[in-house]
């Protein structure tokens, strides 16, 4: 009777005793992988990696994580109004053409109007059009940014609006519309 001698038919004899170069080249390249990696994380800086840095279209929106970006990263037009109202000229706000507005307050000065706004947030930006009038500009400020907020009552700074005259800078009072992000 023969013997019969499993070693050579199992598992066990597939697998080479010897190195290949295969193996050598696969080992050395999984060291140099992880190796790059390690260093790194651990070599470079802190945000040293800057814009120049990354290839452009690099940064896709799946690599973005939610929440993470603010409005100032967006160019203007790219990101929905936060709140915006139509202010009449008393100061008062059409609540169907409003969004986002508590309350409007007209702060008579001596050399000018200002309209006083209370948000449920401070916006970053204003921009505010006339209605119906080509004779007239709007100066827009954010509150802390411009002494124009400083006239308004405490409840009523997040953000304000002057109106003036483009041709002589004279106040003038006029409907106007305004939109904060």
């Amino acid at each position: 009777m023969r013997a019969v001698v499993w070693y050579k038919s199992s598992v066990r004899s597939r697998i080479r005793p010897r190195f290949t170069y295969a193996n050598v080249v696969s080992t050395v390249c999984l060291f140099v992988v992880l190796g790059g990696g390690a260093w790194a994380a651990t070599q470079l800086e802190p945000n040293s990696v800057g814009t120049i840095h990354i290839r452009d279209g690099a940064v896709t929106t799946q690599k973005v994580r939610d929440g993470t970006l603010l409005p100032i990263d967006f160019r203007p037009g790219q990101l929905p109004p936060r709140a915006y109202a139509a202010v009449s000229l008393p100061g008062d706000f059409d609540p169907e053409r409003t969004k986002g507005v508590i309350d409007v307050v007209r702060v008579d000065g001596t050399s000018t109007t200002t309209y006083c706004f209370d948000l449920a947030f401070v916006p970053d930006h204003a921009l505010a059009n006339p209605f119906l009038t080509n004779s007239a500009v709007i100066g827009t400020a954010v509150a802390g940014n411009d002494n124009v907020a400083a006239r308004c009552p405490q409840s009523h700074r997040d953000a304000a609006a002057a109106p003036y005259a483009s041709s002589d800078g004279s106040p003038v009072a006029i409907n106007f519309s305004i939109v904060f992000f």
